[in-house]
């Protein structure tokens, strides 16, 4: 046997960002220790590599002795990093490796034995029915038409289900909850008696998620996203429709997080399958011909190669690892590694220190706020407003804990609930139910800022269990009593247990550094904290300042970045009064959307104005980076003057004269650069930097040019030239170029024509 347990042997359930962290404090420890047996042979005038080191010593007690790592498969950043951190060790400290164990559904045989080719391989069989495998004759492009031909499949499987007198679970995977909503709606419009719709994704309620679980006598329709793909079962599933999509993070320009809708895995698709024919045959329909599924990736890619690497950086630096051999263990692109170091640089967390003797390249020594910043389990930009807070007022910092947890977890994810569409209800019925839901519900949540806002939830929220068990002489637990007030208050349960989750965990960390933080909030918050809680927050996310352009806001292009936009402010999920246009806003969290046609659409949250400090030392510090000549503090409070990007010059080339770069961007009359100082104020064609409209020149030359198309599509045929069929019109080539296109039910063009 693998493992032989007796009474002794303590086993210890630890989730795999736990085990990574304590790897890399037990690897410090190790590399020092390698560092001084080497120091201690050179002064007795021998001489020790770092392999022949690493074999003299032995595995430390801290270590387990055998290390199970279960559920590899799901590509997420820990469980890469561990892996790749237990490679290390078995090159480096062979005798410190403890015997390891991993499981997995789908296994990536290959990677694993590249990593380990010692590693032996055992299969353990599971007794299963035949599932029956399907897939499409011809490809389908549309969205939409690939959404309701599932629901249709679906149907068609239910229904026949029914007719013979079964039941079960069809099982339907989507890409996410649009899409989950849209097969309802589709599948819901022809339900019939005995067959039933649910959705299943994470922003549910409780009671929701339970109902679709549950067991079914009929038949039932389960639409779900990947969430059913692995954490959750649901019993007596007969057939699983794929739509072979789901949506993944992705890095997109400036190493913003990207959402995008991207093909499954071969793994992925064969988890979707292994959801049937446990209990019974079942069958698999996949929305892809199987040449399309050939060429999917075996494998999903793993998070850490498709998102931002700042925290997994800062972890390996504080432990002693130089960015080469950073590039080296993750297996990442050494230019990713350096712009996360930059980053981190930039933000003085790390700092260089001398040439590495093992390595021979730069290493980097982290400083009292990357230690600082390294003990909280938030993202970096986080722990630097905690860094900079004045550490006397408890009260204070119980303040910024807050703001700083419910912003980390609002990052992607909404606090607010919305009931989805009934089948017999319009659209608009709909958006009016919603805009009662908030007037209601959510408006009351309204503060100065998005930080307000979350600090009004949480406030509220815990005044109200607070009553609500004591009402109740504490029978009801308190986690009831969360999910009743989200009930009653149209909130998202989910995000606010891990708002609350992190509060505590931050708070704990900040105790650990002997930080005393109050247990509650006064009972008036003082107007003058909430300007320093905004200028922490801007001092720490001056890289994400938009800045407004006419009405519309663009990130600022620097050193590390380039301008995006136009980004939506105030428009998803945001609380914010924004009132006449402010020329700067900060977002602490910008998300990307990639949306159909590849366009993409960027989305704020975290929304508030920058203001300076009111507290006398942080006035100080404020006063000194000004002086100081600090760009981005500078930037964000309107004391540097920017200069609007260049812009595309135009196809209709204007004769003129030509700037010394050799672009002909110039006014024609004063050959000025910039409309502010140019005396004619002629428009966009004229001078390069003016957004207006256009001139009374250009404005005449493009009605000249515009009726100009007009006297050249004469006679080609028109929507009455076609109607009436007339020969150059509209219409396929047998017809003579004569027929009107028109619409038909069936979603393919047909052709309408005089000899009809």
């Amino acid at each position: 046997p693998i493992i032989s347990p007796n009474r002794r042997t303590d086993v210890v359930y630890m989730t795999t960002g736990h085990m990574y962290l304590k790897l890399l404090n037990i690897l410090r420890k190790l590399r020092t220790e390698r560092r001084n047996l080497i120091d201690a042979a050179e002064e007795q005038g021998e001489r020790l590599t770092l392999k022949e080191a690493g074999k003299l010593i032995r595995k430390p007690m801290t270590l387990p002795g055998i290390l199970m790592v279960d559920e590899t498969h799901h590509p997420s950043t820990e469980n890469y990093a561990l892996l790749k951190l237990l490679k290390y060790i078995r090159g480096n400290f062979p005798d410190c490796l403890p015997r390891l164990v991993v499981s997995s559904a789908t296994f990536g045989v290959e990677a694993f034995v590249r990593d380990f080719p010692t590693a032996k391989m055992l299969k353990i069989p599971v007794e299963s029915y035949e599932v029956k495998v399907r897939y499409l004759e011809r490809p389908i492009s549309q969205k939409k038409d690939l959404l309701g031909r599932a629901a249709d499949m679906a149907y068609e499987i239910a229904w026949s289900l029914l007719t013979g007198g079964k039941s079960g679970v069809v099982l339907v995977f989507c890409s996410g909850k649009a899409e989950v909503e849209t097969v309802c709606e589709f599948a819901g419009s022809r339900l019939r008696a005995g067959v039933s719709v649910r959705p299943l994704y994470s922003n549910l309620p409780a009671e929701e998620i339970d109902e679709a679980l549950s067991e079914v006598k009929g038949v039932r329709i389960v639409v779900a996203t990947n969430l059913a793909e692995s954490s959750i079962t649901i019993p007596n599933t007969v057939a699983v429709v794929s739509t072979m999509f789901h949506k993944e993070v992705q890095l997109g320009l400036n190493e913003r997080q990207l959402l995008k809708e991207v093909r499954i895995s071969q793994a992925s698709a064969d988890q979707q399958k292994g959801r049937t024919g446990r209990t019974c045959p079942g069958q698999c329909l996949r929305m892809c011909t199987e040449r399309e599924f050939e060429g999917l990736d075996k494998f999903d890619s793993s998070e850490i190669h498709r998102s931002d690497s700042y925290r997994v950086v800062l972890d390996f630096v504080s432990s002693g690892f130089s960015p080469k051999e950073i590039s080296d263990i993750l297996q990442l692109e050494f230019q990713r590694v350096r712009t996360a170091v930059a980053r981190l640089e930039d933000l003085g967390m790390i700092e260089v220190s001398e040439s590495s003797k093992d390595t021979g390249d730069v290493s980097y020594g982290v400083t009292e706020m990357g230690e600082f910043v390294a003990a909280l389990p938030v993202i970096p930009e986080m722990g630097c407003v905690l860094y900079y807070a004045p550490q006397e007022d408890s009260q204070f910092l119980l303040l910024l804990c807050i703001c700083i947890a419910y912003a980390e977890t609002a990052n992607g994810a909404s606090f607010f609930f919305f009931p989805r569409r009934n089948f017999d209800e319009s659209s608009r019925e709909y958006e009016l139910r919603k805009r009662d839901i908030k007037k209601e519900y959510h408006e009351r949540f309204r503060g100065m800022s998005d930080l307000s806002s979350y600090v009004r939830i949480h406030c509220e929220c815990e005044a109200d269990i607070d009553e609500t068990i004591a009402a109740r002489a504490s029978f009801l637990p308190r986690r009831k009593a969360y999910v009743d007030w989200t009930n009653r208050n149209f909130m998202n349960n989910k995000n606010l247990a891990a708002a609350r989750i992190l509060l505590r965990n931050l708070i704990r960390s900040c105790e650990d550094m002997n930080f005393r933080v109050a247990s509650h909030l006064p009972e008036m918050i003082p107007p003058e904290w909430w300007d320093d809680v905004h200028y922490l927050f801007t001092r720490s996310f001056t890289h994400s300042l938009l800045q407004a352009e006419g009405k519309k806001y663009y990130t600022v292009e620097s050193s590390v970045s380039r301008r995006e936009g136009p980004v939506q402010v105030g428009k998803r999920d945001s609380l914010t009064t924004i009132k006449d246009n402010p020329k700067r806003v900060i977002a602490l969290h910008l998300v990307a959307y990639e949306m159909q046609g590849g366009q993409r659409q960027i989305y704020a949250g975290g929304i508030f104005l920058p203001t300076a400090p009111c507290n006398m030392r942080l006035r100080a510090e404020y006063q000194d980076l000004i002086d100081g000549k600090h760009k981005g503090l500078m930037r964000a409070f309107g004391l540097i003057r920017e200069v609007a990007p260049p812009r595309k010059e135009s196809k209709n080339k204007k004769r003129g004269k030509h700037s010394e770069d050799g672009r002909k961007a110039l006014c024609v009359e004063c050959s000025g650069d910039c409309p502010l100082a140019c005396p004619h104020k002629r428009c966009a064609q004229c001078c390069r930097n003016f957004t207006g409209g256009a001139c009374r020149a250009h404005a005449k030359s493009r009605a000249k040019a515009k009726n100009k198309g007009k006297k050249r599509n004469k006679g080609r045929g028109s929507k009455k030239n076609n109607n009436n069929n007339v020969r150059g019109g509209r219409g396929p080539p047998w017809a003579g170029g004569g027929g009107a296109r028109f619409p038909s039910r069936s979603g393919t063009k047909q052709w309408r024509t005089g000899w009809d």
